[in-house]
């Protein structure tokens, strides 16, 4: 059955509401839609994979979002739930650093950063391509080092590993 001129309407404007970041749909506008152009079983399943992929991105900019001018982010409470880690546990895993405790742990947060953008949204990587340039800029100029040995991103790697 073709759709009506109205409802491609509708489906274009609620697509482009949609992209607004922090909107969500309404209850009344959701059920409006079905009501207009009844759902399918597939088209229930692509809305849930929609609102899946909305809430990635909605995580993925609230990491992008902390990021300094600098291209570093800070160790705080704010970045430890934007990457769903206890800040206590960021903290005691934080490396032994060669410099100021200020800038191990900016380091230790931005290496922490590109790590969990990479494993968690790739998907996004477009959007979030140039700020990851920035922050791999920032660390490679910063003068704090891992005692260890090993880079940052070595060490963040090892912290945020999805478990086998």
């Amino acid at each position: 059955m073709p759709h009506s001129p109205m409802s491609a309407v509708h489906g274009i404007v609620s697509r482009i509401a949609d992209m607004i970041p922090g909107r969500h749909r309404p209850e009344s506008e959701e059920r409006l839609a079905d009501l207009v152009e009844p759902a399918s079983h597939n088209a229930s399943g692509q809305a849930r994979t929609r609102k899946s992929g909305d809430a990635d991105r909605a995580k993925m900019l609230a990491v992008v979002s902390l990021q300094r001018a600098d291209g570093s982010w800070e160790l705080d409470e704010p970045f430890a739930r934007a990457i769903g880690q206890p800040l206590d546990t960021l903290r005691v895993a934080q490396v032994a650093a060669s410099s100021g405790a200020d800038d191990a742990s900016r380091a230790w947060a931005t290496a922490l950063a590109l790590q969990w953008l990479t494993a968690n949204a790739a998907a996004f990587g477009d959007e979030w391509r140039i700020t990851a340039m920035k922050a791999r800029q920032w660390l490679d100029r910063t003068l704090a080092r891992p005692v260890r040995g090993r880079s940052w991103t070595d060490e963040a790697t090892r912290l945020l590993r999805p478990s086998s």
